[in-house]
């Protein structure tokens, strides 16, 4: 199973998705952050289980054929879902947007040979790009959604998660693509050419127009970036 993270909008994860599509190994879907509410679910339950009282735990019980986070109790939660996301998703993948790390965490541990592609960009010029384009929520809310996957980001690049692989928006090339496939074991890669090379002259030309965009508006100054 593939998943395709970002760590906020305009991060490169469309792209990434088409190139893998390319291939008839995989096939990513849209964002399914469903998946995410359903990890946290379980760990609100692990966290509040010692509160339970005895009754609420005969309840759960008799209801333990509802999938619904009120009705499993917490020792069948981690099988529910690795059963719903397995289902749905085995030999397949989807994306989702903002994980945190204790989240990717959970969904590795219930679901069976995951790789996660995390993809991650300097935050203003994402926030550019989203800008320019969208403009649904304001920075803050933007910015929020970077600041969830910080620590999970921060993990990646040093190594920590064997099945996590850190990509960088701005780095992406022909030769960046196939490293990512080799640690995908993608062997079919004949159209990711002619996909990428289309998609690299759009986002030189979105980047430039992103970055006039916000400095031209005295949003940012031409040197304004933020550590991961």
């Amino acid at each position: 199973m593939i998943v395709i993270a970002g760590t906020t909008y305009r991060t490169g994860t469309t792209l990434v998705q088409r190139l893998i599509n390319t291939s008839d190994e995989y096939l990513i879907y849209g964002e399914d952050n469903a998946i995410l509410q359903c990890i946290n679910n379980y760990l609100v339950f692990n966290h509040k289980n010692k509160l339970r009282s005895e009754s609420q735990t005969e309840l759960f019980k008799k209801n333990k054929n509802s999938f619904t986070p009120n009705m499993l109790p917490l020792e069948d939660m981690p099988t529910a879902c690795s059963y719903f996301v397995n289902y749905l998703y085995s030999g397949r993948g989807f994306k989702v947007l903002s994980p945190t790390l204790p989240q990717i965490q959970t969904l590795n541990g219930i679901t069976t040979k995951l790789k996660i592609v995390l993809m991650y960009r300097n935050v203003y010029d994402s926030w550019a790009s989203y800008q320019n384009i969208y403009n649904w929520v304001d920075r803050k809310t933007f910015f929020s959604y970077f600041n969830k996957s910080r620590t999970l980001l921060k993990a990646a690049l040093r190594g920590e998660l064997d099945y996590v692989y850190p990509m960088r928006y701005e780095n992406i090339s022909r030769d960046t693509v196939n490293k990512l496939f080799d640690w995908l074991n993608i062997s079919n890669r004949s159209k990711i050419n002619e996909v990428l090379d289309l998609k690299l002259r759009e986002m030189t030309g979105f980047d430039r127009d992103d970055q006039s965009y916000l400095i031209s508006r005295g949003k940012v100054s031409k040197n304004e970036r933020i550590e991961i």
